[in-house]
């Protein structure tokens, strides 16, 4: 379901910057819960300033942001230099990581490699556990979608909220887009924002792993000649 980082080759800065949404990007940054606003758009808090009301503006399709208190804004390195400080250059190696499209090494420091490096083993060090909340993420959500259709063909039922069934199905398509690093990103986001269903989703979906290797085992302790499992 996810790609795998390390199979990506080094690439541009065009490459890069195709590669991501830009609320992806705000999301990695470590950005609260986005509210969406229209197709590929949404609004969001500039958490950064301390800000509380939903004063920023992303949009996907263009790959821009805005700040209506402050009045400024611009595409994704912008927003990283926003947050983050630093030059652009260190920006674009942040999308990079995020995007899981490595740059090419001449154009790393030393100290970029090494950085690359430690944040690598740290999406290593998380990704085990961000594949299981997935699964049990995308499990939940199909189920809530088939909820939010059922009155499409039993009138009888309730109606969803207006623009709900687009949101959940454009939930699930970014989720299956995710790459190592942005599904790192995305399941720690929840952990901070939603620690206890976080915690809950990962835990059933150990559990339904658990109950798989239980029922393969059986499976072929059944259907396998004695001595050949």
């Amino acid at each position: 379901m996810t790609r795998t980082t390390q199979a990506r080759p080094p690439g541009r800065v065009n490459e890069v910057l195709a590669s991501i949404k830009i609320s992806q990007v705000y999301r990695a940054l470590g950005g609260p819960e986005l509210r969406r606003s229209g197709h590929d758009r949404y609004r969001g808090q500039a958490w950064w300033r301390n800000g509380d009301g939903l004063s920023i503006s992303l949009d996907d399709t263009r790959g821009l942001w805005h700040d209506h208190r402050d009045g400024e804004g611009g595409g994704v390195l912008a927003l990283v230099q926003r947050i983050r400080g630093g030059s652009r250059q260190d920006a674009l190696h942040f999308v990079a990581d995020v995007a899981g499209v490595p740059l090419d090494d001449k154009e790393l420091s030393p100290k970029d490699k090494a950085r690359w490096a430690t944040e690598r083993r740290e999406i290593e060090r998380h990704l085990p556990t961000a594949r299981l909340w997935l699964r049990s993420a995308m499990a939940l959500g199909e189920d809530v979608l088939d909820r939010l259709k059922a009155p499409l063909t039993v009138p009888e039922l309730p109606w969803p909220a207006v623009g709900e069934i687009a949101r959940w199905t454009d939930q699930l398509a970014t989720w299956r887009r995710l790459d190592d690093a942005g599904l790192v990103a995305e399941y720690l986001r929840w952990a901070r924002h939603q620690p206890l269903l976080t915690g809950g989703l990962v835990y059933a979906a150990r559990l339904r792993e658990t109950a798989e290797r239980r029922a393969l085992r059986t499976y072929l302790r059944v259907t396998q000649p004695e001595g050949r499992i």
